[in-house]
């Protein structure tokens, strides 16, 4: 049998981490938290429900992962129901959310109830997405930031077809693109934690969590995701697309260039069918969990500062405790806009309002 090339090997790795640095470093506006960099998409209408699914030019926060008018991502209207102090959201017992934020392992399984006293519960487990769920987690994104073509084509005449078959190939492409980057982005993480697993000099910097529900056969359905990754605790700019290895971190630090890399949460998704329930809280919970198991003691974010788009979760952020991050002479300038504002943290990150926000792990 043929011995691998080294040096192709080598070459080969060399390309690929030029290829990270280079799209991980385009000045695309604005960088997406976490998985998606990139300027795709357009208004379309959900050829299902009809409802437009504001995919705009510049992707922000509130677009993608943190959810938006219509489309928000995180869990809306949440609500702390306490009942006995036996349940949390009074649908799943609060053992629970306190066995993820102390770091318990994965995968974690539990029991999610309809409404309290009810004897109605489904089963739901916690894991780290592995290899053969990637293509799931790039069609649970795409299923929810995809581009829909236009169906509505019995009353366009000759010109008006032509440009709607025209704006669905644009779709393709975008669709394309979209899968592209999530799917490299989700490989390269899965590929550092197994790394860090099975080798103990390299530390864990990179997680990405996926929340199932489980049938009777013990069949498993993504419902929703997010990710904790270790990042420069830098307001003005987010995690990149794509994963950095540790030697390069390390050599920004070590140049003054970033600060040193603290546990950074983002891509919190929870799908149409089960937002409100408390699932979003329950990824946050084992997000802080595996930072505290990582040896901090803090956590931090970005949010989309929207007043409108933004507020589900800022919400959700500011009832798990996360407080604004402060630079009293970056703040200045927005001194116009009231002392409230001030004191929210804000931030603009390559022209998106965003707040940057940290807790304080228990």
């Amino acid at each position: 049998m043929r011995k691998p090339c080294i040096i192709s090997k080598n070459l080969n790795t060399a390309a690929i981490t030029i290829l990270w640095l280079f799209l991980a470093l385009l000045p695309y506006p604005p960088p997406v938290n976490g998985l998606l960099s990139v300027q795709i998409g357009r208004t379309k209408r959900n050829p299902l429900t009809k409802e437009p699914c504001l995919r705009r030019r510049h992707f922000s926060h509130a677009y993608l992962f943190n959810g938006g008018k219509d489309i928000c991502v995180l869990d809306d209207n949440e609500t702390t129901i306490k009942s006995r102090n036996s349940f949390y959201k009074g649908k799943i017992a609060k053992e629970v959310m306190e066995d993820l934020q102390n770091g318990v392992q994965l995968p974690y399984d539990f029991e999610y109830f309809e409404s309290l006293g009810s004897p109605k519960k489904r089963s739901i487990r916690l894991k780290h997405l592995e290899k053969d769920e990637i293509s799931k987690a790039v069609s649970l994104c795409l299923k929810e930031y995809g581009s829909y073509p236009s169906t509505d084509t019995l009353l366009m005449n000759e010109d008006e077809k032509i440009s709607t078959t025209l704006k669905n190939i644009m779709n393709d492409l975008d669709n394309f693109m979209f899968s592209f980057v999530v799917l490299l982005g989700l490989d390269q993480r899965v590929e550092r934690r197994k790394k860090s697993e099975f080798d103990r000099t390299i530390p864990p910097d990179h997680n990405v969590i996926c929340i199932h529900e489980v049938d009777e056969e013990d069949k498993e359905t993504m419902i929703g995701m997010a990710e904790i990754s270790l990042q420069p605790a830098d307001p003005a700019r987010t995690s990149p697309p794509f994963v950095i290895p540790t030697g390069i971190k390390n050599a920004f630090v070590s140049f003054g260039l970033w600060t040193e890399p603290v546990p950074y949460i983002s891509n919190v998704l929870v799908t149409n069918d089960y937002r409100g329930k408390g699932f979003s809280k329950v990824l946050m919970a084992c997000c802080e969990g595996l930072a505290k198991a990582w040896g901090y003691d803090e956590a931090y974010l970005h949010v989309d500062a929207d007043r409108r788009s933004g507020t589900p979760a800022q919400g959700l952020y500011h009832s798990l405790g996360y407080i604004p991050v402060i630079d009293e002479k970056y703040n200045e300038k927005f001194a116009w806009m009231g002392i409230d504002t001030v004191n929210k943290g804000l931030y603009i990150v390559d022209g998106v309002a965003l707040l940057f926000l940290k807790k304080k792990l228990k």
